[in-house]
């Protein structure tokens, strides 16, 4: 674990200031930040992009609804595998496995997310969502079929499991608040902040 570890830190290094306040107009100025912007512009046009179609195509077989909602801007591949849908009077609960790929690195992770959605607003989410960060209840099956098949068409891929996700990156901040491994490798936005089920100190191996 301390060797991805040491890794992804290696990584982000080429990206990211480390001891540079990102609030302040020197970030926007570095290099860092030069190689940040070039990577999701070119994001569509790599061969990582080409590998990230190829892996949904992939994932198909598993009977799993894939949907991908990677955006333009951010500096992630996302791809939601529909897995249910439970209904009540007034929301619906919907069950998906999260597959989320960096172009900062080799790397992925993999969770379980449940999201509460009223049914007269299906933008609105009605109370806290919940993450699963391991192979837990309805989810094992799907999540360690997911992680067996990238590890095999991708090998050079890595998994980040929650346990590192959410070290804190000593140097990188985003205003008054340090950013986790999870917001600089993925997601600027920290999902880690939904209350967290299953093994939290799932390793991956």
């Amino acid at each position: 674990m301390q060797s991805l570890i040491l890794e992804i830190y290696d990584d982000l290094r080429d990206f990211y200031p480390f001891g540079l306040h990102r609030q302040r107009g020197l970030y926007a100025q570095s290099k860092y930040h030069l190689n940040f912007l070039k990577r999701i512009e070119l994001k569509f046009e790599s061969l990582e992009y080409s590998g990230w179609k190829k892996l949904l195509k992939s994932i198909e077989p598993l009977d799993v609804k894939a949907i991908d909602v990677t955006g333009k801007i951010s500096y992630n591949f996302v791809c939601n595998l529909i897995m249910d849908k439970i209904e009540f009077d007034d929301y619906v609960i919907s069950k998906r496995l999260v597959l989320e790929v960096s172009i900062l690195g080799n790397y992925f992770t993999l969770y379980g997310l449940e999201l509460p959605f009223s049914k007269k607003e299906e933008s609105k989410i009605l109370f806290d969502s919940s993450i699963i960060v391991s192979p837990f209840g309805e989810y094992k099956e799907k999540f360690l079929s997911v992680k067996q098949l990238i590890e095999n068409e991708f090998p050079t891929f890595k998994f980040v499991p929650y346990r590192v996700l959410k070290i804190e990156l000593e140097g990188l901040e985003e205003g008054d608040k340090k950013i986790n491994i999870y917001q600089a490798l993925f997601n600027l936005q920290n999902i880690l902040e939904h209350r967290i089920n299953g093994d939290k100190g799932f390793s991956g191996v």
